[in-house]
Order: structure tokens, then C-alpha cells, then sequence
């Protein structure tokens, strides 16, 4: 009997035994073919999809290091372009996509001579933008390829493989900056109302390497000229000399620039007829004043002069108005005005093209023919003076 029960519970293990071995090894075989089969299935696609949203995260991150460099085309409600980044403020590219967020010198100064700036006043770019990999790194954490000695400069990330070339996510981000997006021709024409002004020295002020540097050019016969490779951003314009005009504020947007015929035109932005300031005597029995005048036209021109006072002598108040030409006789326009009250020009002036700092005195005499001595010391005057066949006028006040 202990036999048949040793024999029975031989064959009762022996028969469980097998069973129980073979259903754990299936299990086994088919969870690892599942896992197998799921990660043949889900790895690829989450590679993908995090080079996906890295490829597309890389793409913005670039974009924005393109605008802090040369900046965007937003502009203010006058229409104007404010944003010119980097290049704007240093007046060229980066050496080093570090500089967009280290600080360098010259630091940004004000030139209140020439009413814009220059220097760096990073950084250029936002934390939100950069990440953790920084301003040198990609979405996967390879460094970009920056080759300012490349023509067209260029920035370069070589995707999810960090090698050249490739497809889908593995394909290259290259970003050109093109000589056009941030350089420009700036052209213009200096002219006195309708008239050219040749021969004169106009000079544009911008920043090289943080510090701000001139270009000259020569005006030809047509008034015109031209500078080249003019970085964008907020610069000033001048034209030397006497008169001289400016300096002008000049937004430069564009890769051909035309500085507007207004900028640059002496009428209107030049007082070419002033008062001598204390030249007024005008005590007694009469007086003098001393003007000087600036002939700005390319050729000879032709001064009418008119001019109006008002006497405040006592109880009485006596208006005149008077019209002469320069260097000829007076000739008197107001009914009732005596001839014994005049205004005689002493100096007989000649007007040649380009002439400055011509200097005439008016005279003026209350007693001639006999007539009571008017004490003019008080009176007040307004003067024009109009340029034949130039359609303008100046205007002086005095004392």
C-alpha cells in the first residue's frame, strides 16, 4: 500500500508537473513577442514624433534668432519701422551667436549731436525662446553651424541625425541672410526749391562695430548721390557746409532707400535771410539795421524786399508798408505813406549763386524835406523777402 501511494503520488506530480511548464513558457513567449512587437510598432513612432515636434520647435527657435539679428517689420502707428535688432544697434552681423545674449562694448550711448544711437543693448533674445540648450544649441542639443564667412552668411542646424543633408527630420534648417535683408543703397538729391545743388558734401551716420562711423559722397550735377552698404536701422544724414542741412533722422528699411526731396532741400529746411542780433539803432531822426542773406540757388538771384513797422511814438499808431528791390530805387506802394518817411538800402548787393553770409544794412531816414524827427526806437518790424522766380519767401522780425 505505501508502495501503490508512493507510486500514485509519483504519477500524480509527474502528470501536474509537465502541465504547469508548458503553460508558463507560452505566456512567456507570447508577452515577449507583444513587447517585441509593440516596440517594433511604438519606439519609430515616438522618435518620430518627438523629432517631429523637435524639427518644428528648432524651425520657431531659429526664426526668432533671425528677427533679434536683423529684426521685424512691425511698425509704429505712424507706419514707421522701430525694430532693426542686432544689426540695427551694432551695425552688422554677430561674430558669435553668443553675442545676441552677452554683453560687449561699446554698450548702447545716445548721440545727442546726431539724435540716434548706437552699441549693444542685448540681449537680443528672450529666455521663453531659448530653452535650456541656449542661444548656440538646437531643440536636440547640437550646436548650430554659424558661418558669417559664408556668402550668403548662414545659420545651419543639421536636424535629428546632426548630419549634413538627409531627409524628413533628419533634413538640414538653414537660414541665409541675405545681403538685401539688412543692407541697403541709400540715395537722394540735395535741391534748393526746384534747383539742384551740385558739389556738396553729404554725409550718413551709422554704427560699425557698436561705434558709429560717417560715409561721405559728393552731390553731382543733378543734386544727386548714393551710399552703399548702409545697415539698416535708425541713421542720420547731413549735408556740410554753409548752410548747413541737418543732421536728419533717417529710417533705413529697405534694400534700395530714397531719402525723401523734402530732407535735403534747403527751402524747406534752411533760413537763408536773418537779423543781426543788437543791429538795430533806429533812435531819433532814424537808424539802421544789418541783415545777412544766403543766396543757396545755383545761380544769381533777384531779393524783392518788403517790409511793414508800426510807429508807437505817444497816442499815435502809423502803419507803413513799403516794396524795393535790392541795390535799385525805392520805390513806395502804400497810399498816404509821405515820401519823407522812407527806407533807403545803403549797400548795393549782388546776389551770386552759392553766395553766403552777404551782408546789407537797411536805412532809415524821418526827417528829409523838412519833416518832424520820428523817435523809431520803439517801433517793431516785420520783413519778407522774396525770391524772384524761386515762389518763396523769408521772413525776419526786429528788434
Amino acid at each position: 500500500m505505501a508502495i501503490s501511494h508512493e507510486n500514485g503520488h509519483r504519477c500524480l506530480h509527474g502528470a501536474l508537473k509537465p502541465s504547469v511548464a508548458a503553460f508558463s513558457l507560452v505566456e512567456m513567449t507570447l508577452v515577449i513577442l507583444l513587447i517585441a512587437l509593440l516596440s517594433a510598432v511604438t519606439i519609430p513612432y515616438v522618435r518620430e514624433s518627438s523629432n517631429a515636434n523637435k524639427y518644428e520647435a528648432t524651425r520657431e527657435k531659429m526664426e526668432k534668432m533671425r528677427e533679434s539679428i536683423i529684426g521685424t517689420e512691425a511698425v509704429d502707428n505712424s507706419g514707421r519701422r522701430t525694430q532693426f535688432g542686432y544689426v540695427g544697434d551694432w551695425g552688422g552681423l554677430p561674430s558669435s551667436l553668443s553675442d545676441l545674449t552677452t554683453a560687449k562694448a561699446p554698450a548702447w550711448t545716445m548721440n545727442t549731436a546726431q539724435s540716434i544711437g548706437s552699441g549693444w543693448r542685448g540681449p537680443y533674445l528672450e529666455n521663453a525662446y531659448l530653452g535650456p540648450e541656449g542661444v548656440t544649441k538646437d531643440k536636440w542639443g547640437f550646436t548650430f553651424v554659424y558661418n558669417t564667412a559664408a556668402n550668403p552668411p548662414t545659420m545651419t542646424s543639421y536636424g535629428a541625425d546632426n548630419q549634413a543633408g538627409g531627409a524628413l527630420y533628419d533634413k538640414d534648417l538653414i537660414l541665409e541672410f541675405s545681403t538685401t535683408a539688412w543692407k541697403s543703397r541709400v540715395y537722394g538729391f540735395v535741391m534748393d526749391h526746384n534747383d539742384a545743388q551740385s558739389g556738396k558734401t553729404v554725409q550718413i551716420q551709422y554704427p560699425v562695430n557698436g561705434t558709429l562711423t560717417t560715409q561721405s559722397q559728393i552731390s553731382d550735377a543733378a543734386g544727386a548721390f548714393s551710399f552703399t552698404q548702409v545697415p539698416y536701422g535708425i541713421r542720420a544724414v547731413t549735408v556740410t557746409g554753409a548752410p548747413q542741412i541737418g543732421p536728419r533722422v533717417l529710417v533705413v528699411e529697405s534694400p534700395y532707400q530714397i531719402i525723401s526731396g523734402g530732407l535735403l532741400n534747403f527751402f524747406q529746411r534752411t533760413q537763408r535771410v536773418s537779423y543781426v542780433a543788437g543791429s538795430f539803432s533806429a533812435a531819433g531822426s532814424g537808424g539802421t539795421v544789418t541783415v545777412l542773406l544766403n543766396n543757396t540757388y545755383t545761380t544769381a538771384k533777384t531779393v524783392d524786399y518788403l517790409t511793414s513797422w508800426v510807429d508807437r511814438q505817444g497816442t499815435n499808431t502809423e502803419g507803413f508798408l513799403r516794396r524795393i528791390a535790392m541795390g535799385t530805387t525805392l520805390q513806395l506802394i502804400a497810399a498816404g505813406v509821405s515820401s519823407n518817411t522812407r527806407v533807403d538800402v545803403t549797400v548795393n548787393m549782388i546776389l551770386p549763386a552759392n553766395s553766403t553770409n552777404n551782408t546789407f544794412q537797411l536805412s532809415f531816414t524821418t526827417t528829409a524835406g523838412g519833416s518832424t524827427a520820428r523817435d523809431m526806437s520803439t517801433a517793431q518790424f516785420n520783413d519778407k523777402f522774396e525770391w524772384v522766380n524761386g515762389d518763396d519767401q523769408d521772413v525776419i522780425s526786429f528788434p
